[in-house]
């Protein structure tokens, strides 16, 4: 089996010669692969496993090194540019260390494994019911029954196994139909899809991410959101993918490897500055 199998395999699927984005960050199609790991991010911690377990070929769905934007001069200190690798302790360099260490391949699948697992997967883990509008990323569903916005609030966090949720709209208002905007798709950079969910019917929409420009814009668009994490949400789908290569490559050893939430949060119960409620707490998953 060789690298480029798993990659052709995803294209063949889509109908497509080359996918829009990823491919290959280190190695190449040829390479031999003796085992598969499927991760959202390939951190440390997962190439660290990779490796020791004789998973030669990382599949990871988000961008492999760190990479930023370079801004002009008046955003920054006079002088040249600073390149990341310019600091010694920048991430990439320990990344870059245990993947030469190590031998590993690593493939980057993004567009293909949304398109082809993880919004579907999503949708279907959150229980959000049917299709009543729209297509491919812009799908409307119809819950099962009507419940108030809280009883779907709950409803997430007991999918998700979060013990708290952060979320926009009345806890009272009766929800139909909610859109999904799983991974980062719920950030206002991407508002596109918030708006076509809401300009087809959706009352709420779930997503992965989401940021405070995406929070007022649904609230004065009147619609509900509840925000579960980027990664949580892409988990599902990813889980999913590593089931379906076990069968298509067997009986090569394939593992998924399920990425945490980052951060941890704290409850302050008596909340004063200038919001309007308490700091709420999410729990890592996984």
């Amino acid at each position: 089996m060789k690298a480029g199998d798993v990659l052709k395999s995803v294209c063949n699927k889509l109908g497509m010669e080359k996918l829009p984005d990823g491919g290959f960050a280190v190695g190449s199609p040829e390479d031999e692969v003796k085992g598969v790991l499927v991760t959202w991010l390939a951190t440390p911690e997962a190439l660290r496993y990779a490796a020791s377990h004789g998973l030669n070929l990382v599949v990871c769905h988000e961008e492999f090194y760190w990479s930023e934007r370079e801004d002009p001069p008046e955003y920054r200190s006079p002088g040249p540019y600073r390149k990341p690798p310019d600091w010694e302790n920048h991430p990439n360099h320990e990344i870059k260390k245990i993947v030469n260490a190590g031998n590993l391949t690593v493939l980057r699948i993004h567009y293909g494994l949304d398109r082809l697992f993880i919004y579907d997967a999503f949708a279907e883990a959150m229980g959000l019911g049917q299709v009543v509008a729209g297509e491919v990323y812009e799908k409307v569903y119809e819950l099962p029954r009507k419940m108030k916005l809280g009883e779907l609030i709950e409803q997430i966090k007991d999918k998700t196994g979060l013990n708290s949720i952060r979320y926009v709209g009345d806890e009272n208002q009766i929800i139909e139909k909610v859109g999904n905007c799983w991974g980062g798709v719920g950030l206002s950079c991407n508002r596109y899809y918030t708006r076509r969910a809401i300009q087809d019917g959706a009352q709420a929409i779930i997503c992965g991410e989401i940021d405070e420009f995406a929070m007022f814009f649904a609230r004065d668009c009147g619609a509900a959101l509840i925000e579960t994490s980027h990664v949580l949400s892409e988990n599902f789908g990813l889980e999913l993918y590593a089931r379906s290569l076990r069968t298509e490559f067997a009986p090569v050893r394939i593992e998924f490897f399920a990425v945490k939430l980052p951060y941890k949060t704290h409850v302050t119960t008596n909340f004063s500055g200038y919001g309007v409620g308490p700091t709420v707490t999410v729990a890592p998953w996984g």
